[in-house]
């Protein structure tokens, strides 16, 4: 199945949050690094680590919300603390990378690093992507423009999660503005 515009700029900006992390990681953590990636495994999270998980929303520069599409994404795991990082993105077809090219970058990274690619190919797989049917998605490209931390944990952060409404309410999907959310700003980067 063919994926939208919307599912590649989310893919793209998860690859992109996987790259950081792989670009200030030690040897000894890249495939830590590359396991906590559960983006495609429709876990409630898209990344998850000992200490916390972290739920990445990617946007275009202009919009002002990201879009959560349960109540599970913005629940806080126990023992754990949760961030949304919002990759804010402009589309850019002469400048900006592919999905393929930000794929090809990690696998890069990983070889350098002595990882094991197996476990990228592993989660690719999850939804039936690979090298060679990620290069048909070359006419998405992105440039990222910033990146905000927030602290989705805290107990004001404005959310409608599991823990907050009421258990006959299911299937929610709702905007979040995030140009209202300075309080819970944890890091911005510019890039």
């Amino acid at each position: 199945k063919k994926l939208g515009e919307q599912q590649i700029q989310g893919l793209f900006g998860e690859l992109f949050v996987l790259d950081e992390y792989l670009k200030k990681a030690n040897k000894s953590l890249v495939n830590p690094i590359i396991s906590s990636w559960k983006g495609l495994y429709d876990t409630a999270n898209d990344f998850e680590f000992d200490q916390k998980n972290v739920e990445v929303k990617t946007k275009k520069e202009s919009v002002l919300f990201v879009n959560i599409s349960s109540e599970f994404q913005l629940e806080k795991p126990s023992n754990k603390s949760l961030e949304l990082l919002v990759v804010s993105v402009k589309l850019d077809l002469i400048d900006g990378k592919s999905v393929y090219e930000m794929l090809l970058k990690i696998l890069e990274l990983i070889r350098l690093n002595l990882g094991d690619m197996s476990i990228l190919y592993q989660s690719l797989n999850q939804k039936g992507l690979t090298l060679e049917n990620l290069k048909q998605y070359n006419n998405y490209r992105f440039i990222v423009t910033k990146t905000e931390s927030f602290d989705a944990g805290n107990d004001n952060f404005p959310k409608l999660s599991i823990s907050n409404i009421d258990s006959e309410i299911s299937n929610l999907k709702y905007n979040l503005r995030v140009t209202q959310l300075g309080e819970y700003l944890i890091k911005t980067k510019n890039y």
